[in-house]
């Protein structure tokens, strides 16, 4: 079992500050920059729930963060923001603004509908921007 553990172990170089680091996740960036990554994270929450109506430059600029940290944060919908927000996103098959995710509500239909897989309506009720987990 150790020497299974032990060949699943990968040796990479930090992408970001160069350091060698060890996992046996598909990680790019070490500990130490992962948890920098997160605090970035939680700052641009923040100043996003409590400014609901900044623009990308205000939020990239207040937070110190890049243009594509935030972007990824939302393709991933760590970051769903309210349908009032003025930080859109093109949906990647048709170019439609978005507030979070890949695909607007029409591309996700249009994938899914053949799968047989339902896709919620979105909810119009957002006031606020939602997040996955608020400590």
């Amino acid at each position: 079992m150790k020497n299974e553990i032990a060949k699943a172990i990968q040796y990479k170089n930090c992408k970001r500050c160069g350091k060698p680091f060890s996992t046996i996740l598909d990680y790019n960036i070490c500990p130490d920059c992962t948890k920098e990554e997160e605090r970035r994270f939680q700052r641009a929450r923040d100043f996003i729930f409590d400014n609901n109506s900044a623009k990308m430059d205000e939020v990239i600029e207040f937070c110190n963060v890049t243009r594509t940290e935030l972007t990824r944060w939302i393709r991933e919908e760590r970051l769903v923001l309210a349908e009032d927000s003025p930080l859109l996103l093109p949906c990647e098959n048709c170019n439609t603004p978005i507030h979070g995710g890949r695909f607007c509500y029409a591309c996700k239909k249009k994938f899914y509908a053949p799968q047989g897989t339902a896709v919620p309506e979105p909810d119009p009720s957002n006031e606020k921007m939602r997040f996955l987990s608020r400590k």
